[in-house]
């Protein structure tokens, strides 16, 4: 037998918990399908920043609520330059392991009023706008919409009507170690107010960096590269960590995974009533890899889409491609460009981060929500050639 509902959210990470979370706020019908059960461990940098944070419809998690590190302190550094150091009054960013994160906003969509269904597994799609059948592991769904958020390798994208939406995300690959540690270690929570320090590591693999955040339990630590095959990740991973002195006995190793991240948008997000959100569709921040903004956003668009577009179903493709056009993708591609300079031109990018640390001070800005990536690239293309006016300046000719 059929279950019907208003629409079907299948993936229960930030982008498909907050889809849920509008839908049903609304009073719509929505089932919200995870393929495993909740909490379940999810390879993740686990930064929550303010920017996303402000994007939740729902209360923001407290420590009461899940074990939260504020972070107010960044620092950066690259290849050959010392390093930056911004600290801010206020968290810039919040660490948290995504099981308990997940957790919490898929309890967050159950309290609006979403069905959520664990153990479910997509295995097909049928029909098209206004009448789609979702084949699954617990039987068939009916429903007039269905979200896509399970993922950057998404079976719903695989199963999208038609061969529009098949083309493959750009995919770079991010190694990543969770890591105990003893509390007030550096890496831990440095500050007397229990604030911990997120560090970043440019050039700690090519095109990309390395990382290594406070977590409440330990760290976690990684690298990240946008390319999508890098062999030899795996021994940057370990170099990396002898250089911040975590493989020296100062931390246990307790898990190590590899993941995708994606660094270009999938061509087509939506198609005959299915909507893909976050990794599905190919959004994250392609120079830091953060996607969990991305998912928290565009999970709010493909929800208000599909209520938007109640009288006319079919619609609801083209409304959420048009607000993600005038939202979300422009950020992507101004850090795309940011990105492709960075690996062109590294060591003349380094010393513009050097130079008064005005790039680590303006990506806390883009974290905050108080800047963008598009004024940031208009920034950053004006300051290189200041540098190099000034080098051809000093000479001999």
């Amino acid at each position: 037998m059929t279950r019907r509902f208003d629409a079907v959210v299948v993936g229960a990470g930030p982008a498909g918990a907050v889809a849920a979370m509008v839908l049903a706020a609304a009073g719509r019908s929505v089932a919200l399908l995870d393929r495993e059960r909740l909490p379940r461990y999810k390879a993740c940098g686990g930064g929550v920043v303010e920017i996303a944070q402000a994007a939740l419809p729902c209360r923001r998690p407290a420590a009461s609520d899940l074990p939260l590190i504020p972070v107010r302190r960044l620092i950066v550094s690259a290849p050959g330059r010392p390093a930056i150091q911004v600290d801010r009054p206020a968290p810039v960013i919040c660490m948290v392991m995504r099981a308990d994160f997940d957790r919490y906003l898929a309890e967050r969509a159950a309290e609006a009023g979403a069905r959520l269904l664990e153990g479910t597994a997509v295995l097909d799609i049928e029909g098209g706008s206004g009448r789609l059948t979702l084949r699954t592991t617990a039987g068939p769904f009916g429903a007039t919409a269905i979200v896509g958020a399970d993922g950057a390798e998404s079976r719903v994208a695989r199963c999208l009507p038609g061969a529009a939406g098949r083309g493959a995300p750009l995919l770079g690959v991010a190694l990543e170690g969770e890591l105990g540690a003893r509390p007030g270690t550096a890496w831990h929570g440095d500050r007397q107010d229990g604030a911990g320090a997120a560090r970043f590591d440019l050039g700690a693999v090519d095109g990309g960096y390395g990382w290594v955040f406070p977590k409440a339990a330990g760290i976690s630590a990684g690298v990240f590269t946008r390319h999508r095959i890098c062999p030899g990740l795996r021994a940057a991973y370990r170099s990396y960590l002898e250089r911040t002195s975590l493989g020296a006995g100062g931390a246990r190793e307790e898990r190590l995974t590899g993941h995708r991240i994606p660094v270009a948008p999938r061509p087509v997000r939506a198609a005959g009533g299915v909507l893909l959100a976050g990794d599905a569709a190919g959004l994250a921040d392609p120079l830091t890899g953060e996607g969990i903004s991305y998912a928290i956003r565009s999970g709010r668009l493909a929800a208000e889409a599909i209520l938007a577009a109640a009288e006319d179903p079919p619609s609801a493709a083209r409304r959420y491609e048009a607000a993600l056009g005038a939202v979300v993708l422009p950020e992507i591609r101004a850090a795309s460009r940011l990105a492709a300079i960075l690996d062109a031109a590294p060591r003349l990018s380094y010393r513009c981060l050097e130079r008064r640390g005005w790039i680590a001070e303006a990506m806390v800005d883009v974290f905050l929500g108080r800047r963008t990536y598009g004024a940031l690239l208009a920034q950053a293309l004006r300051r290189p050639w200041r540098l190099l006016n000034r080098s051809a300046a000093r000479t001999p000719s």
